[in-house]
């Protein structure tokens, strides 16, 4: 099995050994829409690439709510906790749209590691950009408005055509926001011309305009 042409702008930062044992050790899975990858408190298994698709990274709160932090995009890399021993998932994910994965078991990969102790600097590498990408998004909870936070999970979710398939509902929990925040929010931006709001999708009519709320211009 070749490595999937999506992670091979990933894939050059690791050794040849590493290439052949995901290409080699690995199976395609398949999520339809609104199915888990993994919940919070699941014993780590496996490590995954997406893609395509998308899928919503959710961290469990006091409340016992999940708010979902981030969208991943094809060609990245998730589940690299599961490269230790009998640890649990910190975090939930789930399918956004229909989406293919590549799944990797973690034991392949550690016995590989163990082999040539040189390729764990691939799974290091993008253990730390998912740590700061993690470290951005708190960032970002921290110091944005409310609206400012909310128009750049709107980017986020956005296809490069603009629109978002996501319903209202759904944005608010994604956005961890009070109802009332968010509604003043998506108010502001629908009487700003920048994004229009249909049944169950959100299209992003005006970029500028919404980049412009989300503080990065």
């Amino acid at each position: 099995m070749r490595m999937p042409r999506k992670f091979r702008n990933i894939s050059v930062d690791m050794a040849r050994t590493t290439a052949r044992l995901l290409a080699g050790s690995g199976h395609w899975l398949t999520l339809a829409r609104g199915q888990p990858l993994y919940l919070a408190g699941d014993l780590a298994t496996s490590v995954f690439g997406l893609e395509s698709g998308g899928l919503d990274i959710a961290i469990p709160i006091e409340t016992g709510e999940e708010v979902v932090i981030h969208r991943m995009k094809p060609g990245e890399w998730i589940g690299e906790a599961a490269l230790m021993p009998d640890v649990t998932r910190p975090l939930s994910v789930w399918s956004a749209a229909e989406s293919r994965l590549f799944c990797v078991p973690a034991e392949a990969i550690r016995r590989n590691v163990a082999e040539h102790p040189g390729d764990i600097y691939f799974f290091l590498k993008f253990s730390h950009r998912n740590s700061i990408l993690m470290a951005r998004l708190t960032a970002e909870l921290l110091s944005l408005s409310p609206q400012a936070r909310f128009a750049r999970l709107l980017l986020r979710l956005a296809t490069p055509g603009g629109t978002a398939q996501v319903t209202q509902e759904e944005l608010g929990r994604k956005a961890g926001m009070s109802r009332a925040a968010f509604r003043r929010s998506c108010a502001a931006l629908i009487d700003a011309g920048a994004v229009r709001i249909d049944y169950g999708r959100v299209h992003i009519v005006d970029r500028v305009q919404l980049k412009r709320a989300a503080a990065l211009d």
